[in-house]
């Protein structure tokens, strides 16, 4: 299946095929969710990005936050002493600080490849404060600060023609 969970818009597959059940969110209820590793979302959302697929990044997006939202403080908590847990038993290697910066990402703040889909999401639906917001919330890698500029850019430039009521520089 070359689809991504959430984002079928089909209920063609045999084993997709319930009851009267054609939206996404109904579709990821009834059946059990795909875990995915920190790095493989980085690589969707980068993939979604790149083709301009913004309506399945939207629809990726908004399963990912879903899924990392805790259903409650406590469960939050228990959640974080069971990945302690783990990694205090393993080796001080790369591999176990790599998956130790994955576990954190992943169990609060989201990656920078998540913020720039999050970024480009907004962007591409007008939601330019939410864009700002995103932009400003923390330090991108320099290899990725034109295409943010450039939406920075494009989006004042946007809105001050909304506010004009007509286009810049004519």
């Amino acid at each position: 299946m070359s689809e991504f969970p959430g984002t079928s818009t089909s209920s063609s597959s045999p084993s997709m095929a319930k009851a009267g059940s054609s939206s996404s969110s109904s579709l990821l209820a009834q059946y059990a969710p795909i875990t995915f590793t920190q790095e493989q979302i980085d690589c969707i959302c980068d993939s979604l990005q790149q083709r301009g697929d913004i309506k399945r990044l939207n629809n990726f997006l908004n399963d990912y936050q879903n899924e990392m939202a805790p259903a409650s403080p406590r469960e939050h908590e228990r959640s974080q002493q069971h990945q302690a847990s783990q990694h205090s038993h393993e080796p001080n290697t790369p591999a176990s600080a790599a998956a130790s910066a994955s576990a954190a990402s992943s169990g609060g703040e989201p990656s920078e490849a998540v913020l720039r889909a999050r970024a480009y999401a907004a962007f591409e639906s007008n939601d330019y404060r939410e864009l700002y917001r995103l932009i400003e919330s923390r330090d991108f890698d320099p290899k990725h600060h034109a295409a943010l500029q450039n939406m920075w850019y494009t989006a004042h430039y946007k809105e001050a023609e909304a506010v004009r009521g007509r286009s810049l520089g004519k």
